[in-house]
């Protein structure tokens, strides 16, 4: 068994690894087969704008055929055009230009085959399209798109910088809630799941918010004004949906606030996003303390969610929390159905993404919070780097943690996603896999498990859990 410290040392090196990818040059998710390459000019698509397909290695290219699919539901558009009817940019780059205006939103995948002196090449690439909302706006001067946020947060207030209100990673005085308004702004050619950052290797010292997720404002509102614009927000909302996510540990107020950002818009979510930042210390050898102060947030958690629940006229609130954020949802939930509260018929969907909580002390609270709200669907890996790491420091199995088992409730929808790219830690897969956010658009779309393209049935003591398909 690993001392902590030598755990810590294990996380610290993964920590410096990923931050080094991180700043390095963005991952190129053109597909190559042959001499033919495409490229998706802008990955998240706004819905009836044309989708800019640029197609390397057409010189000898005579006819070109192309397949969209939609893979959310398998529907398929294709066509075939010639090269001289396409936009020829120089003798050996081709633009496709195809219209949206009938796509759904949500994750498509393109196929484009042709013949290259005389054999057959092709090329694939993904893209999402997604529909303007209330949250997602992009004025004429700027070339990128603002996605205003809600937030609450149990952290202590720290200084102004420009049109942002920072907050610290201590605890609030008196366990205060501060409530507020937030932009982030989204690059014209972001990548769907990516929060993009300034690059090193391309010479970017500056936040620049058309190339990177920024938090641009974050204004601090009494709570009569607070509720006054949510409830604006809401009913701006054919649906009248609010999406709550709480962050897990070593994240920072600005890093959670562009991580929401980044999700309103690759799930083109249409309600309101709101944000609940408890004060993680946002430091990776910070994990007990952040551990004591989660303990300290259920009972302004659970006040939160009676706040947006009972004094605004919300139909349907989605609670998405990750990591540790997972234990103040649990105990949260625990408290109110000791009290025999619920929050049925608001509390529609609780998405419990790569949870780092004891899977022991799960099981134990399992039933109980299940009283507590609509449907709970829990998303695991087996290839949760820092899940592993918390299941040695623990020396207790994580309930996100598949290994050596998968976890699997009565009452619940266990994901078990081990087969998707998970990225390089592995523990932010829900948030950054394009077939994650696949699923999980359709999920907030009310489509159980069963009815979802890429999600396959197995079972585990007679018990069914899904997996989630590449």
């Amino acid at each position: 068994m690993f001392s902590r410290y030598a755990i810590f040392c294990v996380l610290a090196c993964i920590h410096v690894c990923a931050w080094t990818r991180a700043y390095s040059t963005q991952e190129d998710r053109s597909a190559d087969t042959g001499s033919l390459v495409c490229k998706i000019e802008t990955q998240s698509v706004l819905h009836g704008q044309p989708l800019r397909i640029r197609l390397e290695g057409t010189k000898s290219v005579g006819t070109i055929n192309y397949q969209i699919v939609d893979r959310s539901n398998a529907v398929e558009v294709s066509g075939t055009l010639s090269r001289a009817a396409a936009t020829a940019e120089a003798n050996n780059v081709t633009t496709l230009l195809v219209d949206t205006t009938d796509f759904h939103p949500g994750p498509h995948r393109l196929s484009v085959r042709t013949t290259i002196r005389g054999g057959q090449a092709s090329c694939g690439a993904e893209f999402s399209i997604v529909f303007p909302t209330a949250a997602i706006r992009r004025p004429e001067t700027e070339n990128y798109q603002r996605v205003k946020l809600f937030f609450a947060t149990d952290r202590a207030i720290g200084e102004m910088a420009d049109e942002v209100q920072e907050f610290t990673s201590e605890r609030a005085t008196n366990s205060a809630v501060t409530l507020g308004t937030a932009e982030v702004s989204i690059p014209r050619d972001h990548r769907m799941g990516e929060l993009e950052r300034p690059s090193l290797l391309k010479l970017e010292f500056r936040e620049d918010p058309e190339k990177h997720v920024v938090l641009l404002k974050a204004s601090v509102l009494n709570k009569d004004n607070f509720l006054n614009e949510l409830q604006n927000r809401v009913n701006a909302d054919p649906d009248r949906e609010a999406l709550i996510f709480i962050h897990g540990y070593d994240t920072t107020f600005e890093e959670a606030a562009r991580r929401l950002g980044q999700m309103t818009y690759d799930l083109g979510f249409p309600g309101a996003p709101i944000l609940y930042s408890w004060p993680s210390k946002g430091a990776l050898l910070q994990y007990t303390a952040d551990e004591a102060t989660i303990e300290w947030v259920i009972p302004h958690f659970e006040q939160f969610l009676h706040l947006v629940a009972d004094q605004t006229e919300v139909r349907t609130i989605y609670l998405v929390a990750h990591s540790m954020g997972n234990r103040a949802v649990s105990g949260a939930l625990k408290s109110m159905a000791d009290k025999g509260q619920t929050l049925r018929p608001k509390l529609n969907e609780i998405v419990m993404a790569a949870p780092d909580i004891d899977a022991g002390v799960f099981q134990q609270l399992a039933a109980a919070i299940q009283t507590t709200g609509g449907h709970f669907t829990i998303y695991e890996s087996s290839k949760d780097l820092a899940l592993m790491a918390s299941h040695r420091f623990h020396g207790f199995a994580r309930l996100g943690d598949t290994d050596p088992t998968v976890h699997v409730f009565d009452g619940y929808d266990c994901i078990e996603a081990s087969k998707v790219d998970t990225g390089f830690l592995g523990h932010s897969y829900v948030m950054e896999s394009g077939s994650i956010l696949a699923d999980m658009f359709e999920l907030l779309k009310g489509k159980g498990p069963a009815l979802r393209p890429k999600l396959a049935s197995l079972t585990l003591g007679g018990k069914t859990y899904w997996s989630v398909q590449p």
